[in-house]
C-alpha cells in the first residue's frame, strides 16, 4: 500500500510540476501576443533622405505618442515608425526627452488609425523578476527575448542615476525596446550593451520615463529642427562607402601598408593627454570574391604574431546590413594600455576593417560613439 501511496504522490507532483511550466508557457506566449501592436521599429533618416539608424520604441498611449532612446533619433532629419501589422507612420515632433537622459518622446501622423499603448510600471522592480524584451536587434524585426532583473547598480555610460541589468538578451537595433515584467507593464528602456562581457545588458528605470512623460517641452520641435551637425559624413566613392563621424572629430589621412585609409580623431581634451581615441577605415581590394570567414581569420592570423595581445571577446553583427565579424582585444603601445574594437565585414571582392582604439581605461567612455558611428557606416549600394 505505502508503494502505491508513494507512486501516486510521485505522479501527483509531477503533473503540478509540468502544469506549472504549462501554464507559465501560456502566460508567456499571451503576454507576447497582447503587447505586439505596441512595439514599433523606427528607421532614420538624414536630410538627403539616406538611411541613418534603426531603432525600436513603443506607444505609452493610444495617441500615438512613441518612447524610444535619444540617440536613435539624433541628429535624424526624418523618422517612419513601423508597427508590427505594418503599418508605418511620419514622426511629426519631439515632444521632450535629452541627450543626458538617453530617452526621447515622440508623437506620430497615425492617420486618426487606432493604436495601443503600454502601461508604464511606477515601481522599483526586484532582482531575480522576470521580464520580457521586444525590439528590432539587428533589423530582425520584432524579436522577443526574456530573462530576469540581475542587478540595479550605476555604470559611468549613463550618468543620470542608477540603471537596471537585465539577463534578456539584447543587440544594436534593441535600443528603445520596452522592458516588461510579467503583468505587460514596462519597467525600464533597453539601452546599452557591454562588449566586454556575456550578455550584460543595461536598462533605463520607468521612472526616468514618467519623469519625461510629465516634463513635456513647452514649444515641441520637428526632427529637422532638433537637427544640428553633431555628426558629418565624410563620403568615399572610390571605395564606395560613407561614414558619419563627430564633427569635433579630426579628418585625417594616414598610410597603412602601403595604402591611403582615412582616419577620425577624436579632439585632445588636455594638455596631459598622450592619445586621441580614434577610428580609422581600412578598405582592401582583391582580385576574386573573398568569404567573411577567410577574411576575418587571416586577421586574427596576423594579430597572433603579437605577443602582448589579449583577445577580449568575439561577437556577430551587421554593419550596413551586411553580415559581420567584430573582435575585441587589447594590448599596451608605447607604454599606453589600449582597446580595439574591430569589425570586418566583405562585400564581392572588397574586405573592409573599421578600427575603433581607446585607451583601456576610457575605452567604455568612447565605445557608445564607436557603436553610433558603426551604425551610421553605409556602403553606397546600401543606402
Amino acid at each position: 500500500m505505502k508503494k502505491y501511496l508513494f507512486q501516486i504522490i510521485f505522479i501527483v507532483i509531477t503533473l503540478f510540476i509540468f502544469s506549472n511550466i504549462s501554464f507559465s508557457q501560456v502566460d508567456l506566449v499571451s503576454l507576447v501576443k497582447k503587447v505586439k501592436p505596441t512595439i514599433v521599429a523606427i528607421y532614420t533618416f538624414n536630410n538627403q533622405g539616406q538611411s541613418l539608424m534603426q531603432g525600436s520604441g513603443f506607444f505609452i498611449n493610444n495617441q500615438g505618442d512613441v518612447i524610444t532612446n535619444w540617440h536613435v533619433i539624433e541628429n535624424a532629419h526624418s523618422a517612419v515608425v513601423k508597427t508590427f501589422e505594418g503599418n508605418s507612420y511620419l514622426v511629426k515632433e519631439v515632444l521632450g526627452g535629452s541627450k543626458e537622459s538617453d530617452l526621447a518622446l515622440l508623437s506620430i501622423d497615425s492617420r486618426n488609425d487606432s493604436v495601443q499603448g503600454l502601461p508604464i510600471s511606477h515601481s522599483i522592480p526586484e532582482i531575480g523578476e522576470r521580464v520580457l524584451v521586444m525590439g528590432n536587434p539587428l533589423a530582425l524585426e520584432f524579436s522577443v527575448s526574456d530573462g530576469i532583473i540581475a542587478a540595479i547598480r550605476m555604470i559611468p555610460e549613463y550618468s543620470n542615476g542608477e540603471v537596471i541589468q537585465i539577463t534578456a538578451p539584447v543587440s544594436p537595433g534593441s535600443s528603445g525596446s520596452p522592458v516588461m515584467n510579467m503583468q505587460g507593464e514596462v519597467i525600464a528602456v533597453a539601452f546599452y550593451v557591454y562588449f566586454h562581457g556575456e550578455n550584460l545588458n543595461f536598462a533605463i528605470p520607468s521612472q526616468r520615463v514618467i519623469d519625461i512623460i510629465n516634463n513635456k517641452r513647452s514649444n515641441p520641435v520637428t526632427l529637422a529642427q532638433l537637427s544640428i551637425e553633431d555628426f558629418k559624413i565624410f563620403e568615399d566613392s572610390s571605395h564606395k562607402f560613407s561614414v558619419s563621424y563627430p564633427s569635433q572629430w579630426e579628418l585625417v589621412t594616414q598610410n597603412y601598408q602601403n595604402q591611403v585609409i582615412k582616419g577620425f580623431l577624436a579632439p585632445i581634451d588636455s594638455q596631459n593627454d598622450h592619445f586621441r581615441e580614434n577610428l580609422n577605415v581600412i578598405v582592401e581590394t582583391y582580385q576574386s570574391p573573398i568569404l567573411l570567414n577567410d577574411y576575418y581569420q587571416w586577421n586574427i592570423n596576423q594579430l597572433k604574431s603579437f605577443p602582448d595581445i589579449q583577445f577580449l571577446g568575439n561577437y556577430d553583427g551587421f554593419v550596413s546590413g551586411v553580415p559581420s565579424k567584430i573582435l575585441i582585444y587589447s594590448r599596451s603601445q608605447g607604454g599606453i594600455n589600449l582597446t580595439f574594437s574591430q569589425v570586418f565585414f566583405v562585400q564581392e571582392n572588397t574586405g573592409y576593417i573599421l578600427t575603433f582604439t581607446a585607451e583601456s581605461d576610457r575605452y567604455q567612455a568612447y565605445q557608445p560613439i564607436f557603436q553610433q558611428i558603426m551604425d551610421r557606416f553605409r556602403l553606397n549600394g546600401n543606402f
